[in-house]
């Protein structure tokens, strides 16, 4: 397992900036105008001003915000994208169920509670609570309760209550989700962003080994004006994500940052804006949405983007984008009915549960290779320990994972943007399935090549142990028989005549 702290720099690093970069970003600044004002004095060539001049030629703006459309009222509206909420995923084993009983009835304790909280009382809280330690096969999300944040400035501002359930994952784990609801304040930064003009992002671009005081080794590069919208939209979304896993781990144990990786998230948005099978060509949405487009719903009039940029230390990541015929009443509800994130709910746990095994077993491969060609049995199986002490949860997980628990409600609604005879998102449901078992074989190769080879070494060990044991009962036989005197010597031998 990865020691280092999971930090925010790590999980969200698509635009991070480290001090060597923001010191390249000022010494090419210093380097390039001062060429450009002593252009006279150097003889500074055309192609050496092309160079530096490069990026300043680009004058791209983004593109504007559509405007919107309300069927109740049937007129054009200003545009709008809104949050609805974030769904964070976590798993819990089973047996750990008491202790997740405790921190949640301590995080109800130290949280005001939620309007919706009016309809459990303590004594149904507390019912709902002891429900869980006997069924888990319902096929859709218990909700326990919703509990306001009531701590935390930042959260008060923009993420006003979270909601938490439980879903049946496997015969041993249960799926946990978080819902963090988003505030209205939230959804007017995020707007505010959407409606803003953009100019072209530009970038220093240098190789790994340059450092930072060679700005003559450096380039200027630039790229769309919609990147430089979606990097405002990516940052403020992944600090509010942030900062609710953080105050989250102040009560609840989240299996996934113990393993060094930020939880798997579900993000949904409703919108005014019309979407249809073309919007994934539109400059707009590309400037705003995470990751690429994969799946479009006719029927609902709704768009699944999956982000494959993000970092190695996050969650697979999902987001749904619901252009339903717009009205403040029933898009709600219609987003609700169709539960979209929690169909994809155990793909996502699944998924990144497979991602840590792959990376622990990558990151174990130097151990267990200087453990197999080394010589020392006791070593292997302390390898061998560790490893499977580190993998003991996720590979637990895979063991016993079959994928009948996956269940998606209306699939048949939903087809590849790039092929519409197919369902991707039965696909990938397919695949998560097929690379668990994948998975487990892999897993299973590396313990069972650890037990072989300390049992080779154990074998061995024993042979060169009873060899050495031959040797040194025939050398205290010899030394007996020498040390006998002459007169016993031949009673001895008299004796052995007369048995035969």
């Amino acid at each position: 397992m990865l020691k280092s702290k999971l930090t925010y720099n790590k999980v969200f690093d698509k635009y991070y900036e480290s001090l060597s970069d923001k010191l390249s970003n000022i010494t090419y600044l210093i380097y390039k105008y001062s060429y450009i004002k002593l252009e006279k004095f150097l003889s500074l060539s055309k192609e050496k001003k092309d160079l530096l001049t490069f990026a300043d030629d680009f004058k791209e703006t983004s593109v504007k915000m559509p405007s919107g459309f309300d069927y109740i009222e049937n007129k054009t509206k200003e545009g709008f994208l809104n949050l609805r909420y974030i769904d964070l995923f976590d798993y819990l084993p089973k047996e750990n169920i008491d202790l997740f009983i405790k921190e949640l009835q301590k995080f109800d304790s130290k949280n005001k509670k939620n309007f919706y909280g009016r309809y459990f009382s303590e004594r149904d809280k507390k019912e709902r609570l002891e429900y869980l330690k006997n069924c888990f096969d319902t096929p859709y999300f218990y909700r326990l309760m919703t509990i306001d944040f009531s701590n935390n400035e930042y959260l008060e501002k923009y993420s006003p209550s979270v909601t938490i359930s439980l879903y049946n994952l496997s015969s041993t784990f249960v799926a946990v989700r978080y819902r963090i609801h988003i505030h209205d304040e939230f959804n007017k930064s995020l707007n505010k962003i959407c409606k803003k003009e953009y100019g072209v992002n530009k970038y220093i671009s240098r190789e790994f080994n340059v450092p930072w005081y060679k700005p003559n080794r450096f380039a200027e590069a630039c790229s769309n004006a919609g990147e430089s919208r979606y990097k405002n939209i990516y940052n403020l979304i992944s600090e509010l994500k942030w900062k609710v896993l953080l105050e989250l781990r102040k009560f609840f144990t989240i299996y996934f940052f113990e393993d060094k990786i930020f939880p798997p998230s579900f993000e949904t948005y409703f919108t005014n804006i019309q979407l249809n099978e073309d919007s994934n060509l539109n400059s707009f949405w590309h400037s705003v949405t995470t990751g690429i487009f994969f799946e479009y719903s006719k029927e609902h009039n709704i768009y699944l983007t999956s982000d494959y940029e993000k970092s190695s230390f996050e969650g697979t990541k999902i987001a749904e984008y619901h252009g339903e015929n717009y009205s403040e009443k029933n898009i709600l509800q219609d987003i609700e009915k169709n539960g979209i994130s929690d169909n994809y709910a155990i793909y996502l746990v699944a998924s990144t549960l497979c991602n840590i095994l792959d990376r622990d077993i990558t990151f174990f491969n130097k151990n267990i290779s200087k453990a197999i060609r080394g010589r020392r049995s006791n070593y292997i199986f302390k390898v061998k320990l560790n490893i499977e002490k580190n993998i003991y949860y996720p590979n637990r997980f895979i063991s016993e994972f079959s994928g009948n628990t996956i269940i998606f409600k209306d699939l048949d609604s939903y087809k590849s943007i790039y092929n519409n005879d197919i369902s991707q998102t039965e696909q990938i449901f397919d695949s998560v399935v097929r690379r668990v078992k994948e998975t487990k074989k892999k897993v299973d190769i590396i313990i069972n090549m650890l037990s072989d080879a300390s049992e080779l070494r154990t074998n061995k060990l024993t042979i060169q142990l009873q060899l050495l044991m031959m040797i040194v009962t025939l050398l205290s036989l010899i030394i007996a028989v020498f040390s006998i005197d002459n007169d016993n010597f031949k009673q001895i031998i008299d004796l052995l005549k007369g048995l035969f």
